[in-house]
């Protein structure tokens, strides 16, 4: 067998590795990001909190924790997570608390605003670990009206 052949044989089987594991066929290795999330006034770790994974341009991040499911993972009884396998690259964090857990949706690091995410970047092997601290919030409801006649108004 030529060296050509070696490379296009070796290339092909990385490719099948990488689909049956579920990473990108250019991807032979990945790394992992994992933390906890705690409330940020008394340092408790909160359980299953959604955790959402974007890729560096804020697209979902596929077959994290529930191949198919789209950048969805959920952090564990005691707080922590671990989100992998992530290829080498640049991703953002998002802790999505649902409305009865309490909390505000914070991105990494500590921002309630996507565009003051910082990404986090992941090497080929290896663990980042990053930590979330969130604040409880609370919802608004209400209607706004018009001061002379209080019909609803629009927009």
């Amino acid at each position: 067998m030529s060296n050509a052949n070696r490379l296009v044989h070796a290339a092909t089987w990385l490719a099948l590795v990488a689909l049956l594991v579920g990473l990108p066929s250019g991807a032979a290795f990945a790394g992992a990001i994992s933390g906890t999330i705690r409330d940020a006034t008394t340092g408790q770790p909160l359980a299953h909190v959604d955790l959402d994974v974007f890729d560096a341009n804020f697209g979902p991040v596929f077959g994290i924790a529930d191949p198919g499911a789209p950048n969805n993972d959920l952090s564990a009884t005691d707080g922590t997570f671990v989100l992998e396998p992530l290829p080498a690259g640049k991703y953002y964090l998002r802790a999505d608390p649902s409305v009865t857990q309490g909390y505000v949706v914070q991105y990494f690091p500590g921002s309630f605003l996507q565009s003051q995410a910082i990404p986090v970047q992941v090497r080929s092997t290896g663990t980042v670990n990053v930590d979330f601290y969130l604040l409880r919030g609370h919802m608004l409801m209400g209607q706004v009206v018009d001061e002379l006649t209080l019909e609803p108004l629009a927009g």
